[in-house]
């Protein structure tokens, strides 16, 4: 589930300078922010305001949820409601059963969802439990690397909106106008119908009307499925999810297919032409192979990693200093993202997901780099790539200007935000943090390899160190504003998006006429939403040249 990003394009061989810099603008905005929270006044509000996201490429501020925006007659902040229907029981549910359930198996939707929601599954906040496969983390923070961007070509791709069918989408024969509903969007195309239409028509005819068909409709060909069924469930996907209105929410997606698929598929970056359905040839542009893989990642089950935790509370309450007062709706600790940034991307180079609650701007984006300045949260103004230059002892002299010692949030926190102990809390320092993730892209129907989009969104935060035997541990923190990263994961290193029905060995030959095996698998398949692993397999090995995507 995310927002809709218009296109803009950037060269993924952009170095960390270009990506993490920031703009004049975004540096006024980070000093205003500071000078705000470490005003001689308690100013409650400087921690609910919202973060801005800048666009990479034109350093400019960013509005992708211009759409959502829209105000019908009658409602004075669409944005609000449509933040309320996200955060009902219906819609939470629906989430942990059609999403988190498949990422999580030991997810309870049902007992805990009804008691107490299903946040009480996501209590712990230990970096392990995120690099697992990935990298043996370090928790000292003298091994963090201030500075850091992933090794690999990790790529955009649009959400595929459910209101308008996802990969059923013809978005080869231009856009739905803002405001087209679910009933209008999916009654569109009917390809079981035009199909029987075609056969006045010659070969070279039909491969040229299908050329212009959804991702979802080429697979189907591909297959050899006659009966569309891929296509089918994609127009019917919607149906669990309909409002009040009997529309989908137009933020709805299937970003939780593309973030992983992000990092784990190559880019496809060539056309690839397969023989299909009655022999005709269907040309596959790289952005319906990106689609195929997003849903495949969407609707597969895969080993995960996870950290972090989520609040069922729309409006959460605040603690008199701006801080939100449930354990629950704190959400990641700050060292914890801290210590996330640095092993995963620092170290082991390699990117992960986060998911931002009630933020249309910001739901399971792929992190591809960041960049750290530590400061003295005495004096913002002293600044430091070495966090030993700026640290300041957490002492009385500290503790006096401090929004957060009453009530006390700091150190080893209990079962609410205050009751806390802070007595192995040794130094405090500040964090500045600009990172960097991936962004959708309106899809172009082009044989052309399409550009990125890259946002960045900058963090502010300080860490409380301790002295473990001589190491000096990033062990918790304190965000500056509520608006912040919740819930990060990513899957384990080999994991794949094969499902069981990719255990029949198929030998799909795309150039080749589909057999009744492969038809009659995919046709299974297709009617729990989920494309053959080994059909991707065959198409990113012929669109990238290399044969390394793995279904087993």
């Amino acid at each position: 589930m995310c927002p809709y990003l218009l296109a803009f394009f950037l060269l993924s061989s952009s170095g960390l300078a270009s990506l993490t810099d920031l703009t004049p603008q975004e540096n006024q905005a980070v000093n205003q922010r500071l000078q705000d929270f470490y005003g001689p006044e308690l100013n409650k509000e400087v921690m609910s305001s919202p973060n801005l996201k800048y666009d990479v490429l034109t350093g400019e501020p960013s509005h992708p949820n211009s759409h959502l925006a829209e105000s019908p007659e009658g409602v004075k902040n669409p944005l609000l409601k449509q933040a309320g229907k996200k955060a009902s029981k219906q819609f939470q549910k629906f989430h942990c059963e059609h999403f988190l359930k498949k990422r999580f198996p030991l997810i309870d939707c049902n007992s805990n969802f009804q008691n107490n929601g299903w946040s009480v599954n996501y209590t712990n906040d230990r970096i392990e439990d995120l690099t697992d496969s990935w990298v043996v983390p370090t928790y000292q923070l003298d091994y963090i690397p201030v500075s850091g961007k992933i090794n690999h070509d990790a790529w955009s791709d649009d959400y595929w909106r459910t209101q308008w069918g996802q990969t059923a989408f013809r978005y080869g024969q231009g856009d739905f106008r803002i405001g087209t509903t679910y009933k209008e969007a999916t009654a569109a195309y009917q390809p079981w119908n035009e199909w029987n239409t075609f056969s006045l028509f010659s070969s070279d005819q039909i491969s040229e009307k299908v050329l212009f068909w959804s991702p979802a409709e080429k697979y189907d060909l591909t297959v050899g499925d006659y009966q569309f069924n891929l296509t089918q469930n994609q127009k019917q996907a919607g149906q669990y999810s309909l409002n009040s209105t009997g529309d989908v929410e137009g933020w709805m997606g299937i970003c939780h297919g593309w973030s992983p698929a992000a990092l784990m598929a190559a880019r496809p970056t060539h056309p690839v032409v397969a023989t299909g359905l009655n022999n005709v040839n269907v040309t596959w542009y790289p952005n319906d192979i990106k689609a195929m893989i997003s849903l495949s990642w969407a609707n597969s089950s895969y080993p995960t990693n996870f950290i972090g935790g989520r609040c069922d509370d729309k409006n959460p309450k605040t603690l008199r200093n701006g801080r939100v007062a449930q354990q629950e709706c704190f959400d990641t600790n700050p060292a914890t993202f801290h210590l996330a940034l640095g092993n995963m991307i620092g170290r082991a180079q390699t990117g992960f997901i986060f998911d931002k609650s009630f933020d249309y701007e910001v739901w399971n984006q792929p992190v591809v780099a960041y960049e750290t300045v530590y400061f003295n949260p005495l004096n913002t103004n002293q600044r430091s790539q070495n966090w030993r230059e700026v640290a300041v002892p957490y002492d009385f002299r500290f503790k006096r200007h401090d929004r957060f010692q009453f009530p006390l949030t700091r150190g080893s926190a209990g079962s609410t935000a205050s009751n806390a102990s802070d007595a192995n809390v040794q130094y405090i320092v500040g964090a500045i943090t600009s990172v960097v993730y991936l962004a959708e892209v309106r899809p172009s129907h082009t044989s052309e390899v399409q550009r990125d989009r890259y946002l960045r969104e900058t963090y502010i935060y300080d860490l409380e160190i301790e002295n473990h035997n001589q190491k000096w541990i990033a062990t918790g923190g304190e965000w500056h504003q509520n608006s912040h990263p919740d819930f990060l994961w990513v899957p384990k290193k080999n994991a794949n998006s094969a499902t069981n029905f990719d255990q029949v060995a198929l030998n799909v030959a795309l150039g080749l006429p589909p057999n009744s095996a492969e038809t009659t698998t995919a046709q299974q398949a297709s009617r729990h939403g989920s494309p053959l692993c080994q059909v991707i397999k065959a198409l990113i090995a012929q669109s990238t040249g290399v044969d390394s995507y793995q279904c087993q």
